[in-house]
């Protein structure tokens, strides 16, 4: 974890599956830049050196406004992605959804999505592997 930032007490799955594509897992927990950070951290330590796309799945978020709409500019975490999909089906989840990409200055490509499957395809075109 790098300064500033606790360690998150609820952990999201986290797992790269067979196209090359980190899964970040929430469930139902609220989604907070502790998480980004520390799935930053994981990816470091799966692949280091290499920028890998995030399939990203939440219901919804903690101060999208932000620090969770500025942790992603950090060097911390855009040295380790190549490109973002947020999938969110529930109605809170969209509205804060929207919010983040208006707010979010990523150095690298982030989308919104209601559906796994067109993130996934989305995702693709960023893969290394």
């Amino acid at each position: 974890m790098i300064e500033g930032y606790e360690y998150p007490s609820e952990m999201p799955d986290i797992f790269i599956d067979d196209d090359g594509i980190v899964n970040v897992l929430f469930g139902t927990i609220m989604m907070t830049s502790e998480h980004v950070i520390y799935s930053a951290g994981v990816v470091r330590k799966l692949r280091p050196g290499q920028k890998m796309p995030i399939l990203n799945i939440c219901e919804a978020a903690l101060n999208v406004e932000k620090s969770l709409s500025e942790v992603g500019q950090l060097d911390w975490v855009s040295e380790t992605v190549s490109a973002l999909a947020i999938v969110t089906d529930t109605k809170i989840g969209r509205i804060l959804g929207n919010i983040f990409m208006r707010l979010q200055k990523n150095p690298y490509p982030t989308k919104l999505f209601n559906s796994e499957a067109a993130a996934r395809k989305w995702l693709m075109n960023y893969c290394n592997i």
